[in-house]
């Protein structure tokens, strides 16, 4: 495997973690208001390969939807790849194309 490149893109915070994980009821610090009852979504680039080119960016690949969902005072995390026709071919190659 090619690793990825060392560049402002892929270093420091911008790692790839390239990790899908659920976790139920995280510990919480405090309390959570009883009135807060819903989801938080957000969209982050995580390529799953290294990329073709050296000078890539992180942008020009794999995303990840990560949703906390908040319930009863209790909250539940997960992290899931966007699954587009281009991840899934990259996935079944094992390598970015």
């Amino acid at each position: 495997m090619r690793a990825f490149p060392q560049t402002i893109h892929f270093i420091g915070s911008n790692v790839p973690r390239r990790i899908e994980a659920s976790i139920r009821n995280l510990d919480v610090e405090g309390e959570i208001p009883a009135e807060i009852d819903g989801a938080f979504f957000r969209a982050v680039p995580d390529n799953a390969h290294p990329p073709i080119y050296e000078d890539d960016i992180a942008l020009n690949a794999d995303g990840m939807i990560s949703r906390f969902a908040i319930s009863n005072g209790a909250v539940d995390f997960d992290i899931r790849y966007v699954q587009t026709d281009r991840y899934k071919a990259e996935r079944d190659a094992r390598r970015a194309l």
